[in-house]
């Protein structure tokens, strides 16, 4: 089925020196003729045709190698011009047990996607959040609950009437001010999703991504590549979906190299996964604090293998639950401060 509904790219055919990344792909024939020992670690996919989208995947594919020479390979299973037939291929054990990057320039995903969303913790990077308003928009397919982020929005694409529904509702929101204040506060969200769904709309000055609608502000390229490091960190996100951009690379070579770099990141960080999980107790470094104004026993953990931290506010007697938190966190309840995130945190529990 998979060699039935994808065409495979052309970009196989070129070759590639033992330092680029292209060595390390291989084409989805590569697995319909002679299957590995081991599943890919990685997936590739588009949705769409495949002339207008080979200039990004030959960016990629000359960048630098990123696995060793004996590692897990990435596969390429390269275009899906049915979008309908995404949802089956979601649900092969070949893709179930690899993570996916998938590129999906014209939201032709968005229906399969919704499914898995609703069922998942997923967070969502995008300007603009119109929930229960006119316009209707995708949010309105959402179950929105403590398992959605909302990463990145703009205040003024934002109705407050959106804002207080989500939040109301349980979502996790950040502005995307706060966030490029200090970027490492998205990754905590990051920790626990499943899926990541990075709308490329919401990138500032995207004239080459979005000539219809380029935007003055928003993500820089520089943090878009961080955003995508820090994804590929993550030991849970199984799904990686860019969305919403422009798919003709030939007539824009500068959007198909800012794809190419961005999944470089994701790749690159994703071989440092840590599959740290949350670790054991007594590995974490613990520091308790007692917030009076609250009579709030909160303590935070921080890893050593990593430096990530995680809090709990459980009474000393119980086995704490421990939940994601960043730095900036912790150094605020030292000052008697209580984050938004803990304040959040302890409403869901």
């Amino acid at each position: 089925m998979l060699s039935s509904s994808c065409i495979p790219s052309a970009i196989h055919a070129a070759p590639f020196s033992d330092w680029q990344l292209g060595a390390q792909i291989r084409p989805l024939s590569f697995w319909t003729q002679k299957q590995p020992a081991a599943a890919p670690r990685l997936i590739l996919l588009s949705l769409g045709h495949r002339p207008q989208q080979e200039g990004f995947r030959k960016a990629l594919y000359a960048l630098q190698a990123i696995f060793p020479s004996q590692a897990p390979f990435i596969l390429d299973l390269g275009y899906l011009p049915q979008p309908q037939a995404l949802s089956f291929l979601l649900e092969q054990p070949l893709v179930q047990n690899s993570c996916l990057l998938l590129l999906d320039p014209e939201e032709q995903a968005l229906p399969s996607l919704i499914k898995h969303i609703n069922q998942q913790v997923a967070s969502i990077l995008d300007q603009n959040l119109l929930y229960q308003e006119a316009p209707r928009s995708y949010l309105d397919q959402l179950n929105i609950g403590p398992n959605l982020a909302f990463l990145g929005y703009q205040s003024h694409y934002c109705s407050k009437n959106s804002l207080i529904r989500l939040q109301e509702a349980g979502a996790w929101t950040q502005r995307l001010g706060l966030l490029q204040s200090q970027l490492s506060e998205i990754e905590p969200s990051f920790r626990e999703s499943q899926l990541l769904l990075f709308r490329l709309s919401s990138l500032a000055q995207n004239g080459f991504l979005a000539p219809q609608s380029p935007e003055p502000n928003g993500w820089t390229n520089k943090e878009a590549c961080q955003i995508m490091s820090y994804a590929g960190l993550s030991e849970q996100i199984q799904l990686l979906c860019l969305q919403n951009f422009r798919a003709d690379y030939n007539a824009a070579p500068l959007a198909a190299k800012l794809l190419a770099q961005m999944c470089w990141y994701f790749c690159s960080a994703f071989k440092e996964r840590l599959a740290e999980g949350i670790p054991p107790l007594q590995e974490l470094q613990r520091y308790a604090l007692q917030l009076p104004q609250d009579n709030l026993p909160l303590s935070f953990y921080q890893s050593p293998r990593s430096g990530r931290w995680w809090f709990s506010i459980s009474p000393e007697e119980e086995a704490p639950r421990l939940l994601p938190c960043s730095e900036r966190d912790y150094l605020l309840a030292c000052k008697g401060q209580i984050s938004e995130r803990i304040f959040w945190s302890a409403q869901q529990l």
